[in-house]
């Protein structure tokens, strides 16, 4: 079960469902039609991303959450989920 928020896409470019288990995941618009995913354990503090085509979106949702980002997820290699990998990386310092 979960409590979830939805937002109309483009003008509202965040998706927030929390998570009862203690899980909160975050859409986040990328590339203007295309979304990343934000996964915060609240227990532990660890955050990953899936398929973030662009880094600068996902830094600023990680920056108004106060997080750092510990892992990078992609769900496959082409550029549109992966094109954010290496600022990231170099940024956060994420596996």
């Amino acid at each position: 079960m979960a409590l979830c928020t939805y937002y109309q896409f483009p003008s509202k470019p965040c998706v927030e469902r929390v998570d009862l288990l203690g899980l909160q995941s975050f859409a986040v618009s990328c590339l203007g039609d295309n979304y990343a995913y934000l996964l915060h354990d609240v227990d532990t503090g660890t955050v990953g991303v899936v398929d973030p085509s662009e880094a600068v979106p996902i830094i600023d949702a990680l920056s108004r959450r106060n997080w750092n980002l510990t892992y990078i997820l992609n769900t496959h290699h082409h550029h549109d989920h992966t094109g954010g990998n290496a600022e990231l990386k170099a940024r956060y310092g994420a596996k």
